[in-house]
């Protein structure tokens, strides 16, 4: 299993530098070789954290920049630093000085479910909600057409993405720019390769054996994040897209592992966070 945040894996910044943004290169902050902060950067251009078009989270950890005793960026090298973790983008902003301010604050709920049962999560007081989301979700996956696959191996992780890129497509149209022929084939890239360390997956719905829903999971060994989704609106009466990410938590919370629901305050993601883990932009300008 992949021991880390899966949007710093090599083979997620090598695809999208190598695929999506050749233009990009990678480069890393902090002593401690596993923990170091992430940044990309165009010759020549801005320098911006792993976590704006590279990924939807970065999570370094909070030595990164503020305890690790590194010094601050050259006065000449501007930055643009996209979804920090909130106390790590004001600690950051201090140290600049001036120059440097948090821009946006955005939301980033988080499921606890580690050290939990399922039961458990699922008896919070304030979980009426998610209890009745996860009792119905229960009673599809019991019936006799409905079945779960995951695809978490090289040769099976490609079929399964196009599959859910097929349902993605289905389901928001052209309001996504989520998998454009360039993105979808840097995700596929990068996943075949992670795959092999545990650290993507596709989890795929089929009702009667044909795929109506899927999710596209990152992982590491103490959580896993919920990247992306897809599933067929001729199947809305039947919930398959709320049936499958309850299957995806359960299982995680078996495997002894947080969920992360990623950025964005969406009302169903508070029906199921039990955290939140914000994140912030920090702007720091040319001088």
């Amino acid at each position: 299993m992949w021991p880390g945040n899966p949007f710093r894996h090599p083979a997620w910044l090598a695809a999208h530098t190598e695929v999506l943004e050749p233009e990009l290169r990678v480069e890393r902050w902090g002593a401690d070789p596993d923990g170091r902060a992430v940044t990309v950067h165009a010759e020549g251009g801005p320098l911006r954290m792993a976590g704006d078009r590279l990924s939807d989270r970065l999570d370094p950890p909070g030595n990164a920049l503020a305890e690790a005793g590194d010094p601050a960026p050259a006065p000449d090298q501007p930055l643009c630093l996209r979804r920090l973790p909130y106390a790590t983008a004001q600690v950051l902003a201090a140290r600049i000085g001036a120059v440097a301010r948090v821009t946006e604050v955005e939301a980033s709920p988080t499921v606890r479910l580690a050290g939990t049962t399922w039961d458990g999560y699922l008896a919070r007081p304030d979980a009426r909600r998610s209890r009745r989301i996860a009792a119905q979700a229960e009673r599809t996956l019991a019936e006799p057409d409905v079945g779960v696959v995951v695809a978490d191996d090289p040769a099976s992780i490609g079929p399964a993405l196009d599959q859910l890129v097929r349902l993605h497509h289905l389901r928001f149209g052209d309001r996504s720019r989520s998998f454009e022929p360039r993105k979808h084939a840097t995700v596929t890239t990068a996943a075949t390769a992670m795959a092999a360390d545990g650290a993507a997956s596709v989890r795929t719905l089929l009702i009667d054996d044909e795929p109506v829903a899927a999710l596209f999971l990152l992982a590491g060994e103490d959580a896993t994040w919920f990247h992306q989704s897809g599933w067929d609106p001729a199947f809305a009466d039947r919930s398959v897209g709320r049936t499958l990410l309850v299957d995806a938590m359960r299982a995680s919370c078996d495997q002894g592992r947080d969920f992360h629901l990623l950025c964005g305050d969406h009302e169903y993601k508070q029906w199921w966070a039990t955290d939140d883990q914000p994140v912030a932009a920090v702007e720091v300008t040319r001088w």
